[in-house]
Formats: structure tokens, C-alpha cells, sequence
């Protein structure tokens, strides 16, 4: 049993690890606050540049909850953008407080200008 319990604990570890490895992958993230209460919406790229697949995970921030995956998207173009932003819509009309995550926009700022730097081909 105590084998059982490692195994899980590393694997759970391994999952937890490259769920928030940003590497290479694009991102695109909201912030969203009510009162002391804080809400994340993002969107994983896994093949960044590329748009697909992708996924949106909603997180409770100050509540310590895991990211959820709450869609997944493989072959339709835009899918999950125009998921994440109802989401965030829908927070936001229950009186949500959101914001692009500035951390997010600069690293897609970032990933830009290294597109523009790098030789054409």
C-alpha cells in the first residue's frame, strides 16, 4: 500500500508540474477578483504557435482548488477563446472584477518580438 501511495504522490506531482510548465507554450489569462477572492481563466496552447489543441482551465485562486480543465478543443479553430471569454463575461455579470493577466501579455509580448527577430525561412 505504501508503494501504491508513492507512485500516486509522484505521479500527481509529475501532472501538477507540467500543467504549469509554460515553456514554449502560449497563454492567454484573465484575473478576475471579488473582494479578497481571486479566479484565473486561462488558455493553454500545448503547441504553441499553433492554436490547436488547446484548453481552458478555471482556477480558485485564494480557495487552493487545482486548475480544472473546464474545455478542451482539438480541431475547432477559436473554440476556446470564445469559451474563456464567456466565462469570463459571465463572471464579470455576477459582479467579477476581471483583468488580463499582465504576467500573460508580456510573455505573449515577448514570444512577438522573438517571431520578429527570427530570419525568415
Amino acid at each position: 500500500m505504501d508503494d501504491l501511495n508513492r507512485w500516486l504522490a509522484r505521479g500527481m506531482a509529475g501532472l501538477l508540474a507540467s500543467m504549469f510548465v509554460v515553456s514554449d507554450a502560449l497563454a492567454d489569462a484573465w484575473i478576475c477578483t471579488q473582494g479578497e477572492l481571486i479566479r484565473e481563466v486561462t488558455i493553454d496552447y500545448r503547441a504553441a504557435p499553433a492554436r490547436l489543441p488547446c484548453s481552458v482551465y478555471y482556477t480558485k485562486r485564494t480557495e487552493r482548488a487545482m486548475p480544472r480543465a473546464v474545455w478542451k478543443a482539438s480541431s475547432e479553430e477559436g473554440f476556446c477563446e470564445r469559451k474563456a471569454e464567456e466565462l469570463v463575461a459571465k463572471l464579470e455579470s455576477w459582479g467579477w472584477q476581471c483583468t488580463t493577466d499582465p504576467e500573460t501579455d508580456r510573455a505573449e509580448q515577448n514570444n512577438e518580438a522573438a517571431d520578429l527577430r527570427s530570419p525568415s525561412q
